[in-house]
């Protein structure tokens, strides 16, 4: 019969027999190590070779490497880095774009004065006022500019 560690719930009254033969496959009888034939390690250095491949595990990071590492919610909140490259420097850009001062603009169009406009429509009066107030008004001018507000 094979050596084997106890099945729970299986091997009543047969347990400690089968746990001893299974130690005494690799422990002498007072619990020390029996010692290994060396045809047993002849091959180790190719076997642990063949198991494990050092060239992967050089890529396996160790607990250090993976503390510099940002959590997912780090990232959700990062550009592509890709993306910036491409992106202007702020001291590439007019004053105006980062100022947004209309003063800070260079070639500013002419704004033309209006109250000649208006005035030129027979307008004689602007009066700002709310739509409240507008509908209230029994009666309006035909010379007066109602500019609506709020």
């Amino acid at each position: 019969m094979t050596t084997r560690l106890p099945i729970p719930g299986s091997d009543d009254g047969t347990w400690g027999q089968l746990l001893n033969d299974f130690l005494s496959q690799a422990h002498n009888p007072d619990g020390t190590l029996k010692p290994i034939d060396p045809s047993q390690v002849t091959n180790l250095a190719s076997d642990l070779a063949a198991k494990a491949d050092a060239s992967a595990l050089a890529l396996k990071a160790d607990a250090s490497a993976l503390a510099l590492k940002a959590d997912l919610t780090d990232l959700a909140t990062k550009a592509d880095v890709s993306a910036l490259a491409t992106k202007v420097d702020a001291s590439a850009l007019a004053t105006v774009a980062t100022s947004g001062s209309y003063t800070d603009l260079t070639n500013q169009p002419v704004i033309p004065d209006t109250s000649s406009m208006v005035a030129g429509n027979g307008i004689t009066t602007v009066q700002q006022l709310t739509q409240a107030a507008y509908d209230a008004l029994s009666t309006k001018n035909s010379a007066t500019l109602y500019v609506i507000v709020g």
